[in-house]
């Protein structure tokens, strides 16, 4: 019954029947075709953003572990330099007191 009173009505001519019916189904996939697309493309790019978001946390939580690595190392370097300062004016200080005998 709804066919006929869309696109089989007897009053419309054969052509406009026929444009009428192809063109509709037409209408109907290309929409259809279109809201799978669209869905497809959110998806896809929910997926990459939600990825490209846990890959950045990761570099960066590398890239964080890495400069405090490189902090420490450096540290050291300073406090052993410093510490071997330390020794020479103490292995200084006592060479003087043990020669002057103050």
């Amino acid at each position: 019954m709804r066919i006929q009173g869309t696109c089989l009505h007897p009053r419309f001519t054969l052509r406009m029947q026929m444009f009428l019916s192809f063109g509709i189904t037409a209408v109907i996939a290309i929409s259809v075709f279109v809201l799978i697309g669209m869905y497809t493309t959110i998806d896809s790019g929910n997926s990459v953003y939600n990825e490209a978001e846990n890959v950045l946390k990761e570099m960066i939580q590398y890239s964080l572990g890495r400069s405090a690595q490189y902090l420490a190392e450096t540290f050291t370097k300073k406090f052993d330099n410093i510490g071997g300062k330390y020794m020479l004016c103490h292995e200084f200080l006592y060479a003087l007191v043990l020669c002057c005998g103050c």
